[in-house]
């Protein structure tokens, strides 16, 4: 499958589940990159980019992964249950903005 052209979304599928599932994922998640912006409607690309990804992949992947397979039943079914993206997307804020966040959240609520 490295040897292929990376024009066959078909082989660049099969070597990126490959390379998932080997936990190559210094390699898989490049090539999901690269699908992505190549195929945007190729699911597995998706999928691995929101399981592998940082916080921005996660985010970008939920989108298409809602668009494309809704109740994730597809993934499932093809991939095991285990390419389907299993942590939330948390996003951290240090002390200070939590506070300006609360303050706020407060001068909001005073106005309603």
């Amino acid at each position: 499958l490295l040897q292929e052209s990376p024009q066959r979304a078909d082989l660049q599928s099969g070597l990126l589940e490959s390379l998932w599932r080997a936990g190559s994922y210094d390699n898989a998640l490049p090539l999901a990159a690269r699908m992505i912006h190549r195929e945007p409607n190729l699911l597995i690309g998706w999928s691995v980019s929101a399981q592998l990804g940082d916080e921005t992949d996660r985010a970008l992947a939920q989108a298409p992964l809602a668009a494309l397979d809704a109740d994730g039943e597809y993934l499932a079914l093809r991939f095991g249950a285990v390419l389907t993206p299993d942590k939330p997307t948390l996003i951290g804020v240090s002390g200070d903005e939590a506070r300006w966040l609360s303050r706020q959240a407060a001068h909001g609520m005073a106005e309603n």
